[in-house]
This record gives structure tokens, sequence and C-alpha cells, in this order.
């Protein structure tokens, strides 16, 4: 009886280290599940972090790209924008130099037509008499053309007065006399204060007479024709 109570103590005490030894193991079990679980959590939040910060960078990277883009859009637009002004300036300017090279053309050319009709003699504004009397001389019927009707500057020395009939003359270095008809005794008074000899400028309106036949009685000197001046202002 002695002997199976000593065995049956044996056996409890094997069986109660066997299951300290189980429990062991359970509880480290446990325990390295317990640290696999938290260990997996923080890589997870750490790969969740990743991410987030990878997801942030790369929205960063696209909204400088596409501000660089703009920036780029924008420019390249100012560039055209002011491209396209500087070649409209250009055929701008291209037109005025082509119209202006046309009016000029068409002045030389009507300029030349009327020399042409005029028998190559051209009217200007201002003038001396012996030029006009050197026209007259050349060709009376293109003076006329270039001159009849036409208001002009008339520089020349003054070589002659007649009071009662109110006109004065200017030298013409031909037969041909250039006369200013005086409008008025007040103009009367201030050519005749000028005198003889000496270089006047007047304006007015020229008017040219053919040579004609005179009577006995006529003014002969008029057989040449005559260069008149009408409605005058004396210029100095």
């Amino acid at each position: 009886m002695a002997k199976n109570k000593a065995k049956q103590n044996k056996e409890f005490g094997v069986g109660s280290i066997i299951a300290l030894v189980i429990a062991g193991l359970v509880l480290i079990g446990i325990l390295a599940g317990v640290v696999l679980y938290v260990h997996s959590g923080k890589a997870g939040i750490s790969q969740s972090a990743g991410l987030i910060t990878g997801v942030e960078t790369q929205v960063a990277t696209e909204n400088a790209a596409g501000a660089d883009q703009t920036d780029a859009d924008a420019a390249d637009k100012e560039s055209k924008g002011k491209s396209t002004a500087s070649g409209e300036a250009v055929t701008k300017e291209a037109e005025s130099v082509t119209a202006e090279e046309s009016a000029s053309k068409k002045e030389e050319s009507t300029k030349a037509s009327s020399k042409a009709s005029s028998g190559g003699i051209v009217y200007q504004s201002k003038v001396t008499s012996k030029q006009l009397g050197q026209y007259y001389d050349t060709d009376i019927d293109a003076f006329r053309k270039a001159y009849d009707g036409k208001t002009v500057t008339v520089t020349g020395k003054l070589t002659g007065k007649s009071p009662k009939m109110l006109y004065v003359e200017l030298a013409t270095g031909t037969k041909v006399p250039m006369r200013v008809y005086l409008e008025s005794e007040e103009q009367r008074t201030q050519f005749n204060a000028l005198k003889e000899g000496s270089t006047i400028t007047v304006k007015g309106s020229l008017g040219i007479l053919y040579p004609q036949s005179m009577d006995a009685g006529g003014f002969q000197e008029m057989a040449n024709g005559l260069i008149a001046l009408d409605s005058v202002t004396l210029v100095k």
C-alpha cells in the first residue's frame, strides 16, 4: 500500500511538471502573438504614413509642374502676343512706306504729265519776274497753261510806276513787261513810297495776255503781250 501511494505521488509530480511546461508554452505563445500583433500594427501605421507622405509628395510635385506649365503657357502667350503686335507694326509701317512711295510716284507722274503738257514749264508758287519773262518768251501757250489764273508770289526789281493807271512794273529781262495792278489809292500810296530799282515781293493772281496788234493810239509795249498780276498784296 505504501508502494502504491509512493507511485501515485511520483505520477502526480510528473503530471504537474508537464502541466506547468504546457502552461508555460501556452503563455509564451500568447506573448509571441501579442508581440507579432503589435509589430504588425506599427508596420501598418508606418506603411500608411509612408504611403500618405508619398501621395502628398506626388501631389505637390504635380502641382508644381502644373504651375510651371501655366507660367510657361502665359510666357508663351505673351511672347506670341508681342510677336503678333510687332508683326502688325512692321506690316503697318511697310504699308505706310508703300503708300508714301505710291503717293510720291503718283505726284512725280502728275508733275511729269503736267510738265509734258505745258511744254516743260511747271507751276511754282514762288518765282521771280525774270523767270516768268523767260517762260513767256519760251512758250506762251505752255506758260499760260501752267500759270494763268494761279496765285503766285513774285520777287523782282521795281522798274517803273504809273500813278494814273495804278500799276507798277517789275523787270523781266525780256521785252515782255510785267505789270502789278493796284486796286486802290491806299495801295498806290504804299507802292509810290517804294524806290525804283528796289527789290520787292508781291503776291497776286497771274494773268497772261497774248501779243496783239495795236493802233497808233494804243499802248505799243502791248505788242509783245503782257504778264499781269491782280489782287495784289505787298509781301516785302
